[in-house]
């Protein structure tokens, strides 16, 4: 299981070598790899524009890409404040709370999420295939859909000290 941030080919669709070597490295054993990409794929032929991209397909025969995108940013702390907000308000009916939620569009970004670590999961477990998830930064949704892929596949990680240590692994060393 690998995070990356976004490749960066550019409009000129530079390649990297050291990717190539790299990424090919990482499936010594397995017969193929997946790329989950959390960007959606219009938004990563986007970021080609501004010097990103995806991955070409000719320079890495064996990973097959899977976009799968996540929100982040403002649409994502604008959700969690209406999520928040209906939390706080103890006057409202379950009826009136429950309308409030679903309208806070936060579940759906906690299913978007945790299918996508399922997605990772599968792609590690039953396929046993190697796994990059990557996204603009290579932080926040990449981070997310990791750590939850080990918590879905390591019950180690699913007890206090092995949870910390995921924690510590996962998102504080990264900053």
């Amino acid at each position: 299981l690998l995070r990356s941030s976004q490749p960066m080919p550019g409009p000129n669709r530079k390649r990297c070598r050291e990717d190539e070597l790299l990424l090919a490295a990482a499936l010594a054993g397995a017969a193929r790899g997946f790329v989950v990409d959390t960007r959606s794929a219009q938004g990563a032929k986007q970021a080609r524009m501004g010097g990103g991209g995806t991955e070409a397909k000719s320079c890495y025969l064996r990973w097959k890409r899977l976009h799968r995108p996540l929100e982040r940013g403002r649409a994502l702390q604008e959700s969690f404040a209406r999520l928040v907000d209906a939390c706080n308000d103890a006057s409202l009916s379950m009826d009136r709370w429950l309308s409030r939620l679903d309208g806070s569009r936060w579940l759906s970004h906690v299913k978007a999420a945790l299918s996508t670590a399922c997605l990772a999961a599968q792609c590690l477990e039953r396929e046993e295939a190697c796994v990059l998830v990557h996204g603009a930064e290579g932080t926040d949704t990449t981070l997310l859909v990791t750590a939850l892929a080990q918590l879905i596949l390591d019950p180690g990680c699913r007890t206090l000290s092995g949870f910390q240590g995921l924690l510590e692994r996962e998102w504080i060393q990264v900053g």
